[in-house]
């Protein structure tokens, strides 16, 4: 190889280094240098407007504009936005949640000339602050949802969502879209966004119209995006390509897909085919947890933000459109795409759109590397922007003038913009990116500069460490393999001048308790001044930072050894180290055991001193718990358990089930009509003729084969023993309804088998047709799908009407048809049945309950008038109503379902309820505190030797908690007053629910709490089908293959509130009525519920409080002899019990 070295006589320090073939090869692939797009963004999309006006132009979760209405609103919008002094350079932040909204008001933020920047709610309010003040506004636009937070940034608001997008539409309908829009010029600012800086202060980068113009014309083509493509909206507003998956598919005449925020942190799978998106932007990281056989409609998938790996192409390459998108914020957003991504070289990023790239020396711009070399990358064309805003520093350092050999190809266009960027040019002339020069990294898509972490770090958390560095480590022995933002921190010596010892002899130092305070105050300072992406997620103490022979910083054996770490002592440096102690008698051996399969842990992960709640139990794992141990041969019922919490107690009162003498009942015989439960008289009441549509439904994948006479024989076997599978419900020409059991035989149930080429080819046809069988004056009441697909796997469907099964009744049944299927028997003895229950129930609520007892005070009834009055509730039916979704981050799930219960023992149903209520009144100040109806399992037996764990039928109890709260009281006073008022309710809300309908007297006593107003549900934990070793797995059914609730079906409340807990992270669902008034304050609620949510922890820190309710057998007067009790008295209590 022959190798020419020409240096500029004029400078000794303009190098150009080249071989024979170079400078042909360079000229070839980056002249001419792309001219500027003549047309700007506006122009593009009101062009697309006329082409195509009632194409689909946003379709969310809120609303749907086509492109002649996107053109008329946002022409309104503009011509407010004129008034408010908006022109050509003037910048307009933009505080939008994911919505209709954020499209359209980027759009007319441009055509009046201004320039926006997208803020994410989510980020703290002093980073949205420093962003506010970087562009100089004196405007920010809202909606509703958003205005509380847009209030506090110092601005002027506007709000773009007052009016009710319909009624606006018709007003604008008619709304002159000739009329002049800026004229602004190539040169004119289109958006500032925002990256991390090394000072401490968030980077604004400025996007010109011209630069993104070029580029968008240029990528979009390589993006496929077109006039049939259906885009997800899924990056935040902090990430351009949010921008880019609004912009550039409006150019081409796309549809651009915006689902709300929980539909893509939760479902992204079902999401995507829920919109019909065809077309994806996502970061490999995302791509990871979807699997392409889910997305059958999916044609074309973009990687961005992240580098790809061999295994990303090779699971996405034979169902999807695979390629590679790379771009700097400074340079429109994207500089290159490869729209032919291959296995062997995953880190090609392709050929420039509307630009040029060069590849120099990284310590030295003047020097151009050859051909093949590895060098930094420099960009330049008009996708180049003109840097940072108000700082011409910075500004300075990275967008530099052309260096000498520029002038070797020709005509120079303006500056060119270091990328920092370390890359090297293929024979082809594309690039393949090898990663950064400095400390500039990328986690999960987002640009992070670390020195910002470390520069926060030092000044506000760790003042005496002589050094913090911050870097991305991945964990290789945690499975799976994951990157973590690891904060080192050189940890001053202790007092005496000695360091604690370092584990097993390693890099790190041993973590104490001061050193995990301070990551403590380091995590909570941060999170009020960065984005949770760049808040530190392992802290790892050293004695001194490694250095290379040269004597700089050895970030890389920092990367090194923190890596190779086992996940036990990544979770060491974590959490507080606790031992869990063992167990030492038989009886707490088989403790452990039971626990850790209900709760779905290893046995050595639970310590016989360990609260059962504390390692996320709840009443319905209970149950679970007391019919293990019955079939073990222990008596153990949810009251021991909540007497006895932690496995050394109850191992030490627990007794065999030969010392128990069971509850004598006589027997019911079958085919004699019987009384409705409670639960089933308030579905009557409100559905007068019945329902034969109001189903449950689980989809489940067997992880290993079985035959399918195998399931027909489980499935027999269970619907012979729980008898409410064989139910038979009538109404006699007079008086209600009642119900029979009908005697067993093969027309009780149905069970049918399919083979399917995927399950989501005919998954929807299947369950609608299983729904259509069920009839509840028949006695169909469960059909059993078993499904075969051409790749092998299998999956059972359960369909059964709500009026015989609830919740707690599922984990019954299928835990036998696991365990039928694994030993071909059922466990245990056959439980009492629903029957005779009722009967039990009945008798004694006539003799011993009486109504005005049932609870401990008068509870308000429900103002109707706030919302709407009577007819609103005439329309309360599933058709009318509205859902919004809280997804509570894995972190904070984890405080709820432990440590934060530590603060006033609580339970985490009641952390959930006092969060509801308190972001609540945080909304609706104007009036008192509502009445939230809580759900109970109805399992709540007055004797104990009635044994419900394994009863099938549907118990469900909903009684009325009222808490004395008012708007200025703090959180930890909410979760007192929640804890309280749910306690102070007789056994669960059992006593008030079945007194209401089984009593004479008490339908009369407790008319004025119906209908209810708010109807909370916390379902908890499903465990059982999350264990590793489960042979029954819950399988997502896709989103077109979902089962809707009737849409003529009565709701029984204004406001549904669920609550649960999947693969680690807590749910919240609103389902409300569409017609309710207050719509907007309802969505404000929900908002500010999710930010109670993650403040709770927060908020019980350091608190320790006792309360009456936990004393239940000590009788005080009112609440102030127990102060005055705990205040003067406590310290001479020995002990108390329970």
């Amino acid at each position: 190889m022959k190798v020419s070295i020409v240096r500029d006589q004029s400078s000794s320090s303009s190098t150009w280094v080249y071989r024979l073939g170079d400078r042909q090869s360079l000229s070839a692939w980056n002249l001419p240098i792309p001219s500027v797009a003549k047309s700007t963004v506006p122009e593009l999309i009101h062009e697309m407007a006329l082409k195509q006006p009632q194409a689909a132009a946003i379709c969310s979760w809120g609303g749907n504009l086509t492109y002649d209405q996107l053109n008329r609103l946002s022409h309104a919008l503009m011509t407010r936005l004129k008034k408010h002094g908006v022109a050509p350079g003037v910048f307009v932040p933009l505080c939008l949640e994911k919505s209709m909204w954020m499209g359209l008001a980027m759009i007319a933020v441009m055509k009046a000339g201004g320039a926006f920047a997208l803020l994410d709610p989510s980020y703290p309010l002093s980073r949205l602050r420093q962003m506010c003040e970087a562009v100089k506004s004196s405007l920010v636009v809202s909606t509703n949802q958003t205005h509380s937070l847009a209030s506090q940034l110092g601005l002027g608001v506007l709000v773009i969502d007052e009016e009710d997008p319909h009624l606006l539409l018709q007003r604008v309908r008619t709304c002159d879209v000739t009329g002049p829009i800026a004229r602004c010029s190539a040169q004119n600012p289109m958006y500032a966004t925002f990256t991390s800086g090394s000072t401490g202060a968030p980077k604004g980068v400025v996007v010109e119209q011209g630069g993104y113009t070029t580029s968008a014309t240029a990528h979009a083509e390589q993006y496929n995006f077109t006039s049939h493509s259906r885009v997800l909206q899924f990056a935040s507003p902090g990430f351009d390509s949010c921008i880019i998956e609004h912009i550039s598919t409006l150019i081409k005449g796309g549809c651009v897909c915006v689902p709300d925020v929980d539909e893509c942190r939760s479902r992204l799978a079902q999401t995507i085919n829920k919109y019909s998106v065809n077309n994806v932007c996502l970061t490999p990281s995302v791509a990871r947890i979807l699997s392409p056989a889910d997305l059958p409609i999916l044609q074309d998938l973009a990687f961005v933000g992240e580098a790809v790996l061999n295994g990303d192409i090779a699971r996405w390459k034979p169902f999807v459109h695979v390629r590679n998108a790379y771009g700097p914020a400074e340079c429109s957003a994207v500089f290159s795409v490869q729209p032919t991504l291959t296995e062997h070289d995953p880190k090609n990023i392709g050929l420039p759109t509307g630009g040029v790239g060069w590849v120099v020396h990284p310590e030295d711009p003047q020097i151009l590397m050859p051909v093949g070399s590895t060098g930094e990358l420099l960009i330049e064309g008009p996708i180049v922007g003109p840097g940072y805003l108000s700082n011409p520093v910075l500004t300075a350092q990275s967008f530099i003038h052309p260096p000498k050999w520029r002038g070797q190809f020709g005509e120079v266009h303006g500056r060119m913009y270091k990328t920092g960027d370390l890359v090297q040019n293929t024979n082809t002339g594309s690039f393949r990116c090898l990663g950064r020069k400095d400390t500039q990294v990328k986690l999960h898509g987002q640009r992070i500069e670390l020195g910002e972490i470390e520069h926060l770090l030092q000044s506000i958390a760790f003042t005496d460490a002589p050094q913090v560095v911050v870097d991305i480590v991945q964990h290789d022995n945690v499975h799976p393999p994951v990157n973590t933002l690891t904060a080192f921190i050189c940890w001053p010596a202790t007092s005496d001048g000695t360091y604690d010892q370092e584990p097993d002899g390693g890099a790190f130092l041993a973590p104490n308790d001061i050193f995990r305070h301070s990551c403590t105050v380091a995590e909570s300072r941060l999170s009020s001044l960065l984005p949770s992406f760049m808040i530190p997620n392992l802290f790892l103490p050293v004695r001194r930072m490694p250095l290379t022979p040269s004597g700089k910083l050895d970030r890389r054996q920092l990367r090194t050894h923190a890596g190779t770490l086992s996940a036990e002592t990544v979770k060491s440096y974590r959490v507080a180290p606790c031992s869990p102690q063992p167990p030492s008698t038989p009886e707490e051996v088989l403790l452990q055991s039971i626990w850790a399969q209900v709760l779905n842990k290893n046995a050595n992960e639970v310590g016989i001193t360990e609260s059962f709640f504390n390692l996320g139990g709840d009443s319905v794992s209970a149950m679970q718990v007391g019919a293990n141990c019955q079939a073990a041969g222990y008596r153990v019922s949810v009251a021991d358990i909540f007497q006895f919490p932690t496995i050394a107690q109850l191992a030490h009162n627990m007794k065999p089930v030969s010392s128990y003498h069971p509850c004598v009942t006589k027997e019911y015989p079958e085919d004699t009509w019987f009384r409705l439960s409670p639960i089933q008289q308030l579905f009557f009441e409100l559905c007068p003729n019945g329902h034969n549509r109001f189903t449950q439904q689980f989809l489940l994948r067997l992880s290993r084969r079985q035959d399918n006479a195998r399931i027909w024989k489980a499935m027999e076997a269970i619907v012979r023993r729980h008898s409410m599978l064989r139910a038979q419900f009538h109404r006699p020409p007079t008086g209600p309804w009642v119900q029979r059991i009908r005697k067993y035989g093969p027309d009780c149930f149905v069970i049918r088998e399919h083979t399917l080429q995927r399950l989501d080819t005919r998954i929807h046809e299947i369950l609608v047709d299983s729904q259509g069988l069920l009839d509840i004056r028949t006695g169909i009441l469960l059909v059993v799908d078993i499904i075969t697909t051409a790749t092998g796997d299998q999956y059972i469907s359960l369909m059964a009407h709500h009026l015989v099964i609830d919740l707690v009744s599922w984990r019954v049944l299928l835990q036998d048809l696991e365990d039928f299927l694994a030993t071909g028997t059922l466990a245990g003895l056959a439980p009492l049945s629903f029957q005779q229950w009722c009967h039990l129930q009945e008798e004694y609520v006539a003799e011993f309950l009486e109504p005005r007892k049932a609870l401990p005070g008068e509870v308000p009834p429900a103002p109707l008038s706030y919302w709407g009055g009577q007819t609103l509730v005439d329309r309360n039916i599933w058709a009318e109503a509205k859902q919004y979704s809280v997804a509570v981050s894995e972190q904070v799930t984890q405080a709820i379902l432990g440590h934060a219960n530590n603060a006033f023992r609580t339970r985490p149903v009641e952390l959930i309820h006092a969060a509801l209520l308190y972001s609540f009144l945080q909304v609706f100040h104007d009036r008192q505190p509502p009445t939230i109806f809580t759900e109970g399992h109805g399992r709540e037996p007055w004797d104990l030797h009635i044994d419900l764990s394994r009863t099938v039928g549907w118990f469900t109890t909903l009684a009325p908690v009222w808490a004395p709260v008012s708007k200025e009281e703090d959180m930890s006073t909410f979760v007192l007053r929640a804890k309280e008022a749910r306690r102070a309710i007789p056994a669960n809300g059992w006593t008030y629910f079945s007194s209401r309908f089984l009593h004479p007297q008490g339908r009369h006593y407790h008319q004025g709490q119906s209908p209810m107003e708010i109807l909370f549900n916390y379902t908890g934990l499903f465990q059982q089908l999350e264990r590793r070793d489960a042979l029954l797995e819950l399988a997502a059914i896709p989103d077109h293959g979902i089962i809707e609730m009737p849409e003529d079906m009565p709701r029984f409340a204004l406001i549904d509130v669920s609550a649960v807990v999947m693969n680690g992270q807590l749910n919240i669902s609103f389902m409300y009525n569409r017609h309710m008034r207050h719509q907007a304050r309802l969505e404000k609620w929900f908002h500010e519920c999710e930010r109670a949510f993650e403040d709770l922890p927060k908020a019980l820190r350091g608190h320790r409080q006792l309360a009456p309710s936990d004393f239940p057998l000590l009788s005080l007067g009112n609440h102030g002899e127990f102060e005055k009790l705990i205040t003067n008295s406590f310290s001479l209590v020995q002990g108390s019990h329970p």
